[in-house]
């Protein structure tokens, strides 16, 4: 994957966060802890390669969805 759509799936991964947690300092604190779904790591330091992003927008489902992550 080219480093723009990185940067792309990125940005909406950013995006789906800011939605489900209606606003930006709510995103960062859920970025900056650690999350048992991630064995708990910090998702922060997950959003490098696009199966990481695809893990962490699927734990954002969970939360939209109700489901404790």
């Amino acid at each position: 994957m080219s480093t723009s759509s990185l940067s792309i799936e990125i940005a909406n991964t950013i995006a789906k966060g800011l939605s489900v947690f209606g606003n930006v300092n709510a995103l960062n604190r859920w970025l900056q802890k650690g999350n048992k779904a991630l064995n708990n790591q910090k998702p922060f330091d997950l959003m490098n390669t696009p199966t990481e992003l695809k893990l962490i927008n699927q734990i954002l489902g969970r939360i939209e969805e109700g489901v404790y992550s």
